[in-house]
């Protein structure tokens, strides 16, 4: 019994801690989970932010282009239609720069470049006036400047598109890191649950297991109780009959 009773205790502090051991791993895992979540969020605000700077800056660069083309249609085709086309397509240039430099100047290096593009607008007029005039020297060479400013600005964009495509995809590839470690905490979590539901089954087994020896030495004490209570009555009548008989033999006087 003594040995039974230690078993069953050893096997209910295993189990026991087998269980508290499952519970603080799951609470571990539910707090990286909260934390990963918390990164997650923040990082799924920057990467929208990204995103939208990225169509932004394309968009930027398509329209840059559309600017240069209406310019050039102008000094060629001295049309009013060219130059309000070109002159629509500034403010969207200057809006889509504004939209740009209003996040983050420096980091895009686009500081300063609506005054390169306002210059360049203006040169790329000065030389269709030129060439309105009949002055193409100078039309020649206020569009090769206004050309050359055409170039850097197009290039300085193209950096800038670049930096962001470049963060977009440095947070896209963090977040879905994210996504695949909050997964795998997930299945982690879940599998810690199951493990916690199997060891409160054992609990409660082992719990039955020692109610049951309990119950086991509760008989083995009254069957123990009652055998010594015998045995002292039958110790006590043996003693009496083996006086009494002595005493016959003896010859001594006894009380009836």
């Amino acid at each position: 019994a003594v040995h039974r009773n230690s078993q069953v205790i050893l096997e209910q502090g295993h189990v026991v801690a087998t269980l508290g051991t499952a519970v603080i791993n799951q609470r571990t895992m539910v707090d990286r989970q909260r934390m990963l979540l918390d990164e997650q969020t923040v990082l799924g605000i920057a990467l929208a932010q990204a995103a939208e700077l990225s169509v932004i800056a394309a968009d930027l660069e398509c329209e840059f282009a559309r600017l240069v083309y209406w310019l050039n249609d102008l000094a060629l085709s001295q049309q009013m239609e060219s130059e309000r086309n070109a002159q629509a397509t500034q403010r969207t240039v200057m809006a889509r720069l504004r939209a740009l430099t209003s996040q983050d100047v420096d980091a895009y290096g686009l500081n300063g470049l609506d005054a390169h593009v306002t210059t360049y607008m203006t040169e790329a007029m000065k030389a269709v006036d030129a060439y309105t005039d009949n002055n193409r020297v100078l039309g020649n060479s206020l569009s090769s400047g206004a050309r050359l400013q055409a170039l850097l600005i197009a290039a300085k964009i193209a950096a800038a598109k670049q930096v962001l495509v470049e963060r977009r995809v440095a947070i896209q590839t963090r977040f879905d890191a994210l996504a695949k470690q909050l997964k795998e905490v997930g299945s982690g979590i879940l599998a810690a649950a199951m493990q916690i539901d199997d060891t409160r089954i054992s609990v409660e087994k082992a719990s039955e297991n020692g109610a049951g020896v309990v119950r086991r030495n509760r008989s083995i004490v009254y069957y123990a109780t009652i055998a010594a209570i015998v045995g002292l009555l039958v110790s006590a009548v043996t003693a009496w009959l083996f006086a009494r008989g002595l005493s016959r033999r003896l010859g001594i006087c006894t009380f009836q």
